[in-house]
């Protein structure tokens, strides 16, 4: 499968390749712009791919990618909160999904920057946060776009009420998603840990706080 409105970042690199290898016939050098042209259809019809996912018990992932950072703060919308960022890769599934099922209270842009999405200027990129109201309590999800990252396109709109392992929309090109969960909650990561979103279970309600 391959992510909503994605499409023409496919088609048209086909369409290209037909045309200058057409043009080839005049001048055989168009043969090698044929070729960048279909690879390029190639990388995109794997950097948007969609496939499906099991969604599992728990407080799952929201996206596929790195723990690059994990803090305790206090957030202005939730409180004292535990913050996880994960950073996607380019080869990274870009689908994210919701952690658990809720309703969606408020969705803010915020414009900004593009700095590489593994380092602290990120927090000033542009980015698209989700606050939600979950049986877990009030949770907060941001996209943030990365250096290749020029888009957030979302699939969800406030006042919807969406089950876990729903998708929440795309950040095209490389990105960084961070979940905010309450300190009541106890977290199983570690720096550097890889997941998979909907697929990975990333944190429980069942024993006293912990982090490790």
């Amino acid at each position: 499968m391959i992510a909503p409105h994605t499409y023409p970042y496919i088609i048209v690199p086909v369409i290209l390749a037909c045309l200058t290898l057409a043009l080839s016939l005049y001048w055989i050098w168009w043969i090698s712009i044929s070729l960048f042209f279909f690879l390029l259809s190639i990388v995109f019809l794997i950097f948007f791919r969609d496939p499906p996912r099991r969604i599992q018990q728990g407080i799952v992932s929201p996206a596929d990618g790195t723990i690059m950072d994990i803090q305790v703060l206090n957030d202005p919308d939730i409180g004292p909160a535990q913050r996880v960022s994960l950073f996607m890769n380019l080869y990274n599934v870009h689908i994210n999904r919701f952690p658990l099922e809720g309703t969606i209270t408020k969705m803010h842009h915020r414009p900004g920057g593009h700095h590489p999405a593994f380092t602290q200027d990120s927090l000033h990129n542009e980015q698209l946060s989700y606050l939600m109201e979950t049986p877990q309590g009030t949770i907060k999800i941001i996209q943030i776009a990365g250096t290749f990252a020029r888009r957030i396109v979302p699939y969800v709109t406030v006042g919807q009420q969406v089950q876990k392992g729903e998708k929440i929309g795309i950040v095209r090109f490389g990105s960084r998603v961070d979940l905010y969960l309450p300190t009541g909650i106890p977290l199983h990561v570690t720096l550097g840990e890889r997941f998979r979103a909907g697929e990975t279970l990333q944190a429980t309600q069942s024993t006293p706080h912990s982090l490790r």
